[in-house]
């Protein structure tokens, strides 16, 4: 079998990288600061490959690659060389995280896609809005419903004895809420589905593998080029809905985009910033609730003992006739250990990307301008010295009482930096207090409402692809309606209120 023309490309192409990655090593390597500074370590690496053999895998995580290489060579900040040409330092460990949000914070900024990025005064513009009280309201009635449809799938499900893919319908759930409270998008219309496309295409470019080898040949490769075109497409998309927004003149059930255009309209705000702050609105909001629901409820099915006492819990505060509402959840407080310990040891976001605008030292280390920083939440929440058997699904970690985890008790937003699932600092999730709202609820309802059969239990491996640490495995279970008398799925919406 002869050689083709594709495998004569791949050769020169391999070639030429690899004598040009071989010079670029000698180049640098004998070329000298002006002024010696002290960078942070870096675990021994192959010529020219650097740490690819141990980050890249097609079963592990990126993530927990990076932890286990942190963990192993006791490096809580380390540099790491993904070829010859792209290096990080990452950071492992809660008070060096500290040290760059608290002390540094102005000497970094956050990388996020290209050509959508926004500053910090649209990061505050975009907290605003959704913490409004208006914005509350809408995502409170866009969740009531959806939970309620959620609710009237479980109990047909239930009544045939039939199993549920239940981190579909949680994904649904999500989506559903978030398109009608950002762009007051139906969740079964044509637009519903473009989006639900071009999220998860662009999260399954931006992290884990496609990290690694994006990094590797990107610069041979003219870019990301299917990243770019998604990119492209997805602006396009956005600009037919913000011109819809603009051609139905004044309405009175506003949305996140009615608020941004008045944004543009008072203040100068650019198109393709409306257009970034809907992006990553869409990108966080989906990809962390919904990853989040999933990974809480499978710890809850494979931990009968806090189902039950959770269960307990709600029946004794909320009782057997009616659902949850948001006055119940001061009242509950192993619903919010439960929901605080899940997005412990399943942080939605397990990497936060920063780069360095301005130099500064962290833990006695140098870091020069131009500098990228790869923040392993994942790590940092699962460090022996803060946390106690770490790897455990363990609620009650958050009802002690000793003084060591008196910090620990606050919500997750990121003001104590050994706990920050929705990151830390100025940049956290602008979306973070409905983001726990959010699963706050649906986990309480759920749990409220049914039991759970799987058979051999949930499968807890993690996927390798995409930007948010999401189950490889779908979540499929079978309801068992039993604990909150409900007559007919079709008779809930009227025979139970929140």
């Amino acid at each position: 079998m002869g050689i083709t023309s594709m495998d004569k490309y791949f050769i020169y192409f391999l070639i030429t990288y690899l004598v040009t990655a071989l010079l670029f090593q000698l180049f640098t390597k004998n070329r000298r600061p002006r002024i010696q500074l002290q960078p942070p370590p870096s675990p021994p690496a192959l010529p020219i490959l650097g740490h690819i053999p141990l980050l890249y895998s097609s079963t592990r995580p990126f993530h927990k690659s990076l932890t286990t290489l942190a963990f192993r060579d006791g490096a809580p900040f380390m540099r790491i060389f993904i070829g010859p040409f792209s290096q990080f330092m990452v950071v492992s460990e809660a008070s060096l995280a500290k040290q760059l949000v608290e002390e540094h914070e102005m000497s970094f900024v956050t990388i996020r896609l290209k050509n959508h990025a926004y500053g910090m005064s649209n990061l505050v513009l975009l907290r605003s809005i959704l913490d409004s009280d208006s914005q509350v309201k809408r995502f409170e009635h866009a969740r009531e419903r959806e939970v309620l449809r959620l609710l009237e799938v479980l109990v047909d499900k239930a009544e045939q004895g039939e199993a549920c893919d239940l981190g579909a319908e949680l994904e649904k759930v999500v989506n559903n809420v978030l398109f009608s409270m950002i762009m007051k998008i139906q969740s079964d219309s044509y637009e519903s589905v473009k989006i639900r496309e071009f999220v998860n295409g662009l999260g399954a470019e931006i992290g884990g593998r496609s990290f690694v080898l994006s990094e590797l040949f990107g610069q041979f490769l003219c870019g990301r080029n299917k990243l770019e075109g998604l990119l492209l497409k997805f602006d396009e998309f956005l600009e037919e809905i913000i011109l819809r927004h603009e051609n139905r003149g004044s309405v009175t059930d506003r949305d996140v985009v009615d608020s941004l255009k008045d944004e543009e309209q008072a203040a100068d705000l650019p198109r393709n910033n409306i257009k970034g702050v809907v992006l990553e609105t869409l990108m966080a909001g989906s990809g962390t609730m919904s990853v989040a629901l999933k990974w809480t409820l499978a710890e809850i099915i494979n931990h009968p003992s806090v189902l039950n006492k959770l269960r307990e819990e709600i029946v004794g505060v909320v009782g057997l006739h009616k659902l949850i509402q948001d006055s119940d959840i001061p009242k509950l407080p192993y619903l919010q250990a439960v929901v605080k310990e899940g997005l412990r040891l399943h942080p939605p976001t397990p990497l936060i990307m920063r780069k360095c605008t301005h130099g500064c030292q962290i833990g006695g280390y140098d870091v020069i301008p131009d500098s990228r920083i790869i923040v392993n939440v994942y790590a940092i929440m699962q460090d022996t010295g803060t946390w106690k058997f770490p790897t455990e699904f363990i609620p009650e970690r958050f009802l002690e009482t000793p003084s060591t985890y008196n910090e620990l008790l606050v919500d997750a937003k990121g003001q104590n930096l050994c706990y920050l699932p929705f990151g830390g600092g100025s940049s956290a999730c602008p979306g973070a207090r409905l983001a726990i709202n959010m699963i706050q609820m649906v986990i309480g309802t759920l749990v409220h409402c049914f039991d759970f059969e799987a058979k051999g239990g949930i499968n807890m491996e993690e996927g390798c692809l995409g930007s948010s640490a999401g189950m490889a495995k779908p979540l499929v279970c079978h309801p068992i309606d039993k604990h909150v008398i409900k007559p007919s799925a079709k008779a809930l919406s009227s025979d139970f209120h929140f």
